[in-house]
Formats: structure tokens, sequence, C-alpha cells
């Protein structure tokens, strides 16, 4: 018996209740549904609690990453408790845009700047102040025709196996339930890499993997 659940004292439970008409020698016996319990057999009270649930936001988290608190939702007698799930949004922002864990900024500079050097000072999102500075003579080389530094380079990573190896330093982004070296990593350069994940190593023990990203 569930906490907080009590057996319908008008119909004893049963959900229906039964109705004896006699109407000279016969007896008609009527069944319906009971209208105390709404035909459950059962009753029970609900009560609003206010929870505050702190969401936990990792370094690099893509776009649309879910963060899951387990039967953290609504709760009934008959049905198993949900989950509450909140799906990061990424607002996009007036100077950086962003590649996987990288950010990039776009600056005009005038050619004078190009060949004696220039100094910009930029303001971080962590409000830390970086000074960017060229020295004279290093010419500063505009970017080829069509060359998009935000977009995904095709090429294939090359991969190389250490054995009794681990990254503690480096939380997991993401895990698979599989030990095929070769999904892996096909894994890491499609499905991950289209969630703006960019892995730089994914650690494999007896039933699992577990992807590291990029630092």
């Amino acid at each position: 018996k569930k906490k907080g659940v009590q057996e319908c004292r008008q119909c004893d439970g049963r959900g229906v209740k039964i109705e004896v008409i006699k109407r000279g020698p016969m007896i008609q016996q009527l069944q319906s549904s009971c209208g105390a319990c709404g035909g459950q057999g059962k009753s029970f009270q609900t009560k609003q609690e206010r929870e505050i649930l702190e969401v936990h936001v990792q370094k690099g988290a893509p776009d649309g990453h879910k963060v899951n608190f387990r039967e953290m939702a609504d709760e009934h007698p008959d049905a198993d408790t949900g989950d509450v799930v909140f799906v990061l949004k990424e607002q996009e922002h007036p100077v950086f845009k962003r590649r996987g864990a990288d950010l990039f900024i776009e600056r005009k500079i005038s050619l004078v700047e190009a060949l004696c050097g220039f100094t910009l000072e930029l303001t971080h999102l962590d409000g830390r102040r970086l000074l960017i500075k060229t020295s004279p003579g290093e010419i500063v080389k505009p970017l080829a025709q069509g060359f998009d530094p935000l977009a995904v380079n095709e090429a294939k990573p090359e991969w190389e196996v250490f054995e009794d190896c681990d990254c503690p330093t480096i939380d997991n982004v993401a895990q698979a339930d599989t030990v095929d070296v070769d999904m892996l990593k096909k894994a890491c350069e499609t499905q991950l890499k289209r969630k703006g994940i960019d892995v730089g190593v994914f650690v494999v023990d007896e039933r699992r993997a577990y992807f590291k990203q990029c630092s």
C-alpha cells in the first residue's frame, strides 16, 4: 500500500457501487461506477511542493545538450515518476562565435596596422581583459577567399593507441556501450562532431567507452 493512498469508503475499494431495487417479488441489482473515487477504488490527496533543482552545465556543453533529473517529475500512485529534463539552448553572442569548445572573433584592421603592428584589447566572457599584440614587421595576412574559420574540417584525425592509460583530469562528455574501436572512431567523426563536440581522446574499458573533449 502506497503512502497517502486510502481505500474508498463509499465502495469499500471495489470501484463500483451495487444498488439493490426491490419491486414486489422482483429484485433488481444495478451496478454503477463509484462517484466518490471515480471508479478507482481508492482515494488520495495531492499537494504542491516547490523544489529548486541546480543544473550543472559542463564546460563545452553543446547546443541541445540535455540534463536529466531522474524521478523528479510529478508523482502519481498508478504511474512511475517521470524525469525532469533541461535542454540547453545556446544564445548567440554579438562578438564571439563558437565551434565546439573554441571561440572566434572577427576584426577588421587597416593595411598600416597589418604591416606596422597593432594592439587590441578584448574583454572575455568571464570579464577578463586580454591584450592582443602584433609586432612591427609581423605581417598579418588576410584570409584566403572563401575560407571559413568556423567550417568543419573534413580531414579524418589520426588516432594513436595507448594501453593502460586514462585521462582522469579531463571530464567525460559522452559515453557509448560498445568497445568496437572502429565504431567509436566513426562516432567521433560524425555524430559527436555534428553536435559540436571535438573528441580528443576516448577511453575503453571492458564494457563501454568514455569520450573526452579537446581542451
